[in-house]
């Protein structure tokens, strides 16, 4: 099955493509198939993927010294390093990093994965050339839906609700039935958390209290939700997309989880 791209990103891997960069990062939305992109991306470039995978998910800082021997050596290929989750990687691996970047080497690429790229420190931001990937359009949801095999008008509802554009993050639900259903339980516990009486939204509260991740989707599922009811004559509602987005603001800069989901019910 193709990628599913949106149009706009397409155009933009082709002429980046055509320049043979040094080094680029890769940013989106999670879900947006940031690695798919990397992968077409390096076709583009006729080159070699190398994926640098670390067993936590994060590149430490001997993974990156690890890649200057690989790197240095000679290539009659083009290489393409693709190294995710780049944002999360500490200060000392990302200055490692820099070194890499401020000493271009024949045949090498080098692709950062990042959904969140001021996690990245500014001199190699102003090392890398950036490469927005959108969300795809609707009908290229329904296009992904329908290659999928997925008739239910329920599901397919349910999933383009939960992964609207985002192709990645779609596939994986629509084949997996057990993230499927996971997934599902989040969005109907977030209409919960903003529908119920006092009590079922502090259950709900302590319940996502252990696991910041599942917080961070809740608070999503939740404002999504609000946004679908919205009227610019509904002073409340505009009230509760304020409170929660202040909510997960803080989860992401780290807030404690439990006090935060529990400030989003009062």
């Amino acid at each position: 099955m193709e990628p599913f791209i949106h149009p706009s990103t397409k155009k933009t891997l082709q002429a980046f493509a055509l320049s043979k960069p040094h080094a680029v990062v890769l940013t989106g939305p999670k879900g947006v198939g940031l690695y798919t992109i990397a992968r077409v991306f390096s076709k583009k470039l006729n080159g070699l993927a190398l994926e640098v995978s670390p067993p936590e998910g994060v590149m430490n800082v001997e993974m990156v010294r690890d890649l200057y021997d690989i790197t240095k050596t000679k290539s009659t290929q083009r290489r393409c390093v693709i190294i995710a989750e780049a944002d999360r990687m500490s200060h000392q691996a990302q200055n490692a990093l820099l070194k890499l970047l401020e000493e271009p080497v024949d045949q090498t690429t080098f692709i950062l994965l990042s959904h969140a790229i001021d996690g990245l420190l500014p001199t190699i931001r102003s090392r890398v050339q950036a490469i927005d990937v959108h969300p795809v359009p609707v009908a290229m949801t329904d296009e992904l839906l329908d290659a999928l095999d997925v008739p239910d008008t329920q599901m397919r509802a349910q999933l383009s609700f939960i992964a609207a554009g985002l192709p990645a993050a779609l596939t994986e639900l629509a084949l997996n039935e057990a993230a499927f259903s996971a997934r599902v339980a989040i969005v109907k516990d977030a209409r919960t958390y903003i529908q119920g009486r006092r009590y079922e939204r502090l259950v709900i509260a302590q319940r996502y209290a252990e696991s910041r991740t599942d917080a961070q989707l809740l608070l999503e599922d939740a404002l999504k939700l609000l946004e679908r009811s919205i009227s610019l004559k509904d002073t409340k509602i505009l009230k509760r997309i304020e409170q929660l987005t202040l909510v997960y603001e803080r989860l992401l800069q780290n807030g404690n989880v439990r006090l935060q989901l529990t400030a989003g019910v009062v």
